[in-house]
């Protein structure tokens, strides 16, 4: 409590600062370790430590320290129980640091998402799924095979909802803008689905795989798919023209 300020259970970079402050009085040394704090104990990259990562913080303070657990928690509420006085300079130095450790753990999350990204590509499943799913064996899987790939996945879902969720990700994940997407832009997309669907990536892709080699297209689902697949695919070119003008 004495680091969460607005007990919301969890502490983000100014909590963390300005418990520390309260210890050593030094707000350029608190802010410095309570964005180090945050990149090497943020596990989830929320920006914000909660109690099992903050109580890994207290246990790395403890042992750099060299102090009893117990004499550093007394220590620590023997300091909450007195008010933080900051200069203009320990503020502006708080807000700067705020404004880095945000950019920090920022970065820290694209590069984790790149190393995902980088291993969702390099697993064998994941290119026998795209292998699955790229009917015309062109290295591209373009709208209708995303469309008839995501409906053995989502087959319980209705045909628009389907067909709204693959209109999503082609103007999501395809980066070059060529209505298709490679083997790059599939793991991304694939690592987002996951993400969003709160399951194992692995497992994910193990599942599609296997959906993806039993069952077979329903044959009046892929005549509908096929017939306004050109359309589509003009509407996404058409959508993603309007977003680089709106940009430019």
């Amino acid at each position: 409590n004495m680091f969460d300020l607005n007990g919301d259970g969890t502490v983000e970079f100014k909590e963390v600062a300005l418990g520390l402050f309260k210890m050593t009085d030094d707000m350029e040394e608190s802010s410095r370790a309570a964005m180090a704090a945050l990149l090497m104990f943020d596990e989830d990259a929320d920006k914000t430590l909660d109690y099992l990562e903050f109580s890994k913080l207290i246990m790395n303070v403890v042992h750099q320290y060299g102090e009893e657990f117990d004499e550093l928690i007394d220590d620590m509420l023997r300091c909450a129980s007195q008010a933080a006085v900051l200069s203009d300079e320990d503020l502006a130095l708080l807000v700067v640091g705020d404004e880095m450790a945000n950019a920090a753990s920022e970065l820290a999350a694209l590069e984790k998402e790149i190393a995902e990204v980088i291993n969702v590509v390099e697993y064998g499943r994941m290119q026998r799924l795209f292998d699955l799913w790229d009917l015309d064996h062109d290295g591209t899987i373009d709208f209708s095979e995303l469309a008839l790939g995501m409906r053995k996945f989502h087959e319980a879902k209705s045909m628009e909802d389907t067909l709204a969720e693959t209109v999503a990700a082609m103007l999501t994940f395809d980066e070059n803008d060529d209505q298709k997407l490679d083997r790059v832009e599939f793991a991304v997309f694939l690592a987002k689905f996951s993400k969003a669907a709160e399951v194992d990536l692995h497992e994910l892709i193990d599942f599609m795989v296997v959906a993806s080699a039993l069952k077979d297209d329903d044959d009046a689902e892929k005549a509908f798919i096929t017939s306004i697949a050109a359309s589509a695919t003009d509407e996404i070119r058409s959508i993603e023209d309007k977003l680089k003008t709106a940009t430019a």
